[in-house]
């Protein structure tokens, strides 16, 4: 949740920018930039601690996404990218930087037996409108994409995570089946 939705105060498509950021930090480092022991610490943490990198406790990340997932992780929503789009644009940036090489990423992590890899299960209508439907696949296709491109991870294609739509499944076995380290889920509401 972002700081926003934990003080319960109107929320804009930023909000989701930071729940995206601590998604990809998580992709990035491995853990969750502000986990804590309860749901009572973490959420305190999201609202008052600081970005993590800043104090060395998550693994080296390059600058580029650093900065990146600095910004989308900025407390003050005003301060965060306003949208899935500006992020898109400084992720897209990093693929035409000739000083940027995604192998440099790996190098500064730790160790991995497999490439990382992910798959984003199609984002679930809560509210069953027809009309919300198109939103949904919608941005569901636009993570893949997005995720796609920047090159973090092997992304397993919108055909092969669009056959869970609807299913009740254990995570794990999803994950089995596509052959992924990671699955994004998550649904939308109007």
């Amino acid at each position: 949740m972002s700081p926003e939705q934990l003080r319960g105060i109107p929320l804009s498509t930023a909000s989701d920018v930071f729940s995206f950021g601590i998604v990809l930090c998580e992709m990035l480092t491995g853990i969750h930039p502000f986990a804590k022991g309860t749901a009572f610490e973490t959420a305190s943490s999201i609202l008052s601690d600081p970005f993590p990198a800043i104090d060395g406790s998550l693994r080296p990340v390059p600058q580029p996404w650093l900065s990146i997932v600095r910004k989308m992780l900025c407390k003050n929503q005003s301060e965060r990218y306003r949208n899935a789009q500006e992020v898109r644009t400084d992720l897209l940036k990093l693929r035409s930087d000739p000083g940027f090489s995604g192998m440099s990423l790996t190098a500064e992590r730790a160790p991995r037996t497999a490439s990382p890899s992910i798959a984003v299960l199609p984002i679930r209508n809560l509210i069953r409108d027809p009309d919300n439907e198109y939103f949904s696949d919608g941005l569901t296709e636009e993570l893949i994409n997005l995720l796609t491109n920047s090159g973090v991870a092997r992304v397993a294609t919108r055909s092969s995570s669009f056959r869970f739509r609807g299913e009740e499944m254990d995570i794990r076995e999803v994950g089995r089946e596509l052959a992924v380290s990671s699955i994004l889920e998550g649904s939308v509401q109007r």
